[in-house]
């Protein structure tokens, strides 16, 4: 491998490009940017150049790896040291921090609403597209009479699914969920 195809492989790792590693390695200020890329992507299918990109980034795998025994090793050291020195808060946080590293210790988060009430889900659904059966038979089954509620009267002793008007019982008369007077909308009341 010569020297500059040397100095593309390290330009190509620290980089990650290899029309800027390219320019990085070769004297390439009067060339097109299409015959810097030719070049760069020749010089990428040459197997010497890539055997040693991947030669190059093991190493850097390896000597960068963190291991979880590594991780408590050095952890425990630092504990050590620390009660070594007598100094005893620094000795205790680099344990609890050993045992968070093990899993020793569980996370707990709570996720609360607004002002930590509880989560609002929110749903437009539209309705637009159902019959007034379809309406209909989801009110019954939302409802908390259950099947065959719709059919029940309300309050006043009308049937509120088959008035057929536009003028609707009072809120306060009509179920908790039903379909709305004489339209192809389900309504939830909040009473």
């Amino acid at each position: 491998m010569t020297p500059k195809q040397e100095g593309f492989v390290r330009a190509y790792i620290e980089l990650g490009d290899a029309a800027k590693a390219y320019r990085a390695a070769y004297n390439a200020e009067r060339m097109k940017p299409a015959t810097i890329w030719k070049r760069a992507s020749e010089l990428m299918s040459n197997g010497e150049v890539t055997g040693r990109i991947e030669e190059l980034r093991q190493a850097a795998a390896e000597s960068a790896k963190l291991t979880l025994k590594n991780h408590l090793d050095m952890l425990a050291e630092l504990r050590d040291n620390a009660r070594n020195l007598e100094q005893m808060g620094a000795a205790v946080s680099a344990e609890v921090s050993r045992g968070k590293a093990a899993g020793l210790y569980a996370t707990r988060q709570e996720v609360t609403g607004k002002e930590g009430g509880p989560i609002e889900i929110k749903s437009d659904i539209d309705l637009s597209r159902y019959t007034e059966e379809e309406l209909m038979l989801l009110a019954q089954l939302v409802s908390k009479d259950g099947p065959g509620a719709g059919n029940k009267a309300d309050n006043k002793g009308k049937n509120i699914a088959d008035t057929g008007s536009d003028q609707c019982p009072p809120e306060k008369n009509r179920r908790r969920m039903d379909v709305t007077c004489g339209t192809k909308t389900l309504k939830a009341l909040n009473s």
